[in-house]
């Protein structure tokens, strides 16, 4: 929970696991509860990150995996961007974050010693 209100800006205040009932729930601030097929793709992906986050804090408490990202913020504003951008730099602090992306502004989040450019890789073979 403490991520995704975070990364939601304070939007919403609390995030209910499943129940055999009820898929994951979040509660916002006027303490409305939605599920998560009521939520904009954008929120439902900084959800999704935000659980990521919290499953890879705990597994490194017993493993120093890095915690990889491939493209999850495609549907993400500029503010939303920014605010996430915000939350990986302070986790980077203890653990190692790759992240694969093909927008600008998370580029331009991180300090140029920290982006290495690949180049395009596809090839088509017959």
């Amino acid at each position: 929970a403490d991520y995704f209100i975070e990364v939601t800006g304070n939007m919403y205040k609390n995030v209910f696991a499943p129940t055999e009932e009820k898929g994951f729930q979040v509660e916002a601030h006027d303490e409305v509860r939605y599920n998560v097929n009521e939520l904009s793709q954008g929120t439902i992906d900084q959800l999704y990150i935000s659980l990521r986050l919290a499953i890879s804090e705990i597994m490194s408490e017993a493993y120093r995996l890095p915690f990889i990202i491939d493209d999850a913020f495609v549907h993400f504003d500029v503010h939303r961007t920014k605010r996430i951008m915000e939350v990986l730099t302070g986790i980077a602090q203890n653990q190692q974050i790759i992240i694969f992306t093909c927008k600008q502004e998370v580029v331009e989040s991180l300090s140029t010693s920290q982006v290495h450019e690949l180049e395009s890789t596809i090839r088509i073979q017959s």
